[in-house]
């Protein structure tokens, strides 16, 4: 185990989890309630929008704590952040074009429906979705999924850690999609979420901060995001 490794508080990771289903289970028809009830109409990409805002906002006021110590490690070793943040990296984009690979031969013609739904809900509003998606869902997921379940669990089993860490993570970019896709197509775009869960979960874990994962996971959606340009 890491001893240097940045976690945060048994509060923070307790409200942290609490938020993370309430977000999961209710906050898209909440805000939709909201803006009905003021008879204000939102366009799915205004719904995503909002979305993310509101979780960004939350993971800033909830987790600070954590934010702050595990942001000051990373920028104190910041030449040891920008390794490991290259370095996961390049071994995610390794692993995930080998992925592909495989499983075009599994399903010719496979297409991830998370980035078919993406890609759809951008037209329009590319600008400000693209925004969100580099600047404010990177930094919310890594403390959710590597900081409240990885780093909560890790002093408990650093196995357990990866296992829930990973699963959470590839299951909340497809659960949204059960019954709309077949069964088949769900599974190999939830084996496509399993290298990031691993890398950025052994990136936090071993540079002792969040920084390089943060960074890791907004290039990869900077990248995703001008591939559907």
């Amino acid at each position: 185990m890491n001893d240097t490794l940045i976690t945060p508080s048994s509060r923070e990771c307790t409200w942290g989890f609490r938020y993370l289903l309430f977000q999961l289970i209710f906050l898209g028809s909440f805000i939709s309630l909201i803006f009905g009830l003021l008879g204000i109409p939102l366009t799915a990409a205004w719904l995503n929008i909002l979305y993310f805002a509101v979780n960004f906002i939350v993971v800033l006021l909830l987790c600070r704590r954590f934010l702050g110590a595990t942001m000051e490690h990373g920028l104190r070793h910041f030449l040891k952040s920008l390794a490991w943040a290259g370095g996961g990296f390049l071994v995610y984009e390794a692993i995930s074009m080998g992925l592909a690979r495989v499983i075009v031969l599994l399903q010719p013609g496979f297409s991830n429906v998370n980035d078919e739904n993406l890609s759809a809900i951008s037209q329009g509003n590319f600008v400000l979705m693209t925004l969100c998606t580099v600047l404010m869902v990177p930094l919310t997921e890594e403390v959710f999924y590597r900081g409240v379940i990885f780093g909560g669990l890790y002093r408990r089993s650093r196995l357990a850690a990866y296992a829930v860490s990973v699963l959470a993570f590839s299951l909340v970019h497809v659960s949204g999609y059960i019954g709309t896709a077949d069964p088949v197509t769900l599974l190999l775009c939830f084996a496509q979420y399993i290298p990031a869960g691993f890398c950025l979960a052994f990136v936090y874990e071993r540079s002792g901060s969040l920084l390089p994962s943060v960074l890791i996971h907004t290039a990869v959606n900077a990248i995703g995001m001008l591939a559907m340009r």
